[in-house]
């Protein structure tokens, strides 16, 4: 049950009526989150930062750099003081973002960012033979369910010739509208 009352809030002295609360003598849901996020941003002070270049066409595929963009957006901070300049991954070219992030995070993003490469090269040379592998794999079943149907086709030939079978019931077997 929360707060409703007549007492202040000790953060914003906005009533209990006005913003109810977890308990009467507890911070107000705004006042709380302002708090949190002050200890936030204070331990973000704390951290040593990094000024991280990432080149657009960094890699081959395009995907991966749109990717490793995403990654390095995700933990940049624009309002640290960076200390000193790092990059990353190829650093061919002039075109690019500069990032300011966590020192303690450099390596462990160049190892994913390693990974992320090495993974698409490998797909990258495992889908080089995919057509022909494709086609080993399906023309034996292909083949197969050709002769499935040549077979019930005689079957059903055989039947009506043999008289267990009428034109009507054959009829009745096959949807021809489809």
């Amino acid at each position: 049950m929360r707060y409703v009352g007549k007492e202040p809030c000790q953060g914003c002295n906005v009533s209990g009526i006005e913003k109810s609360r977890i308990e009467k003598n507890k911070l107000c849901d705004d006042c709380r989150n302002e708090l949190q996020h002050g200890r936030i941003k204070k331990s973000e002070e704390n951290f040593k930062y990094s000024l991280v270049f990432q080149h657009y066409y960094a890699y081959r595929w395009e995907w991966l750099n749109t990717l490793c963009q995403e990654i390095l957006k995700s933990v940049h901070n624009p309002n640290a003081n960076a200390g000193g300049v790092n990059y990353i991954s190829p650093s061919t070219g002039s075109n690019g973002n500069w990032y300011k992030i966590p020192e303690y995070l450099l390596k462990p993003i160049e190892n994913v960012f390693k990974a992320l490469e090495a993974k698409a090269t490998e797909l990258e040379n495992g889908l080089s033979d995919l057509p022909k592998t494709v086609r080993l794999a399906t023309e034996d079943k292909k083949n197969e369910i050709y002769n499935e149907g040549i077979q019930y086709g005689r079957n059903l030939l055989i039947q009506l010739n043999a008289g267990e079978i009428t034109l009507s019931q054959l009829d009745k077997t096959f949807n021809y509208n489809s």
